[in-house]
């Protein structure tokens, strides 16, 4: 599987370039340390303070809540829907159906973020290319 390779570059006014690169797996938290950073970072140059406190990464989504799950728990084995749905369960303690797994993990093939194979009468998916969350929407690496 690629790394996932988020990289983040910050021009100020003094003419200072800061540039933030992560490799390796992402998550909220990880993302929310790197916001911390460039806030710390905008803060120093800055008269208006910017609490950190107040900044959240949005992530809250059905699409993004399953890519992460993906992402984060089922990376490196292939899966069946029906898999999804109960690791989705699990992780979130909410019920949800499973035509709309289905219909997601279709739109993640369609993209190409993942494979899709059928055996018998039931697909099976695996993760093809990284996810990168921004702003409620995905890209692939």
């Amino acid at each position: 599987m690629a790394k996932t390779v988020l990289s983040i570059k910050v021009n100020d006014d003094e003419g200072n370039v800061y540039a933030i690169r992560v490799e390796g797996k992402l998550d909220n938290k990880k993302l929310e340390k790197i916001i911390q950073a460039y806030n710390a970072i905008n803060s120093a140059q800055s008269t208006d303070n910017i609490s950190t406190q107040n900044t959240q990464v949005q992530l809250d989504t059905f699409y993004s809540r399953l890519t992460s799950l993906i992402q984060q728990e089922l990376a490196d084995t292939e899966f069946t829907s029906d898999e999804a749905q109960e690791a989705y369960e699990d992780r979130y303690n909410e019920p949800v159906k499973l035509a709309t797994v289905s219909t997601y993990l279709s739109r993640l093939t369609r993209h190409g973020i993942l494979t899709r194979t059928k055996s018998g009468r039931t697909w099976t998916y695996k993760l093809q290319h990284p996810i990168i969350h921004t702003s409620d929407t995905i890209q692939k690496q």
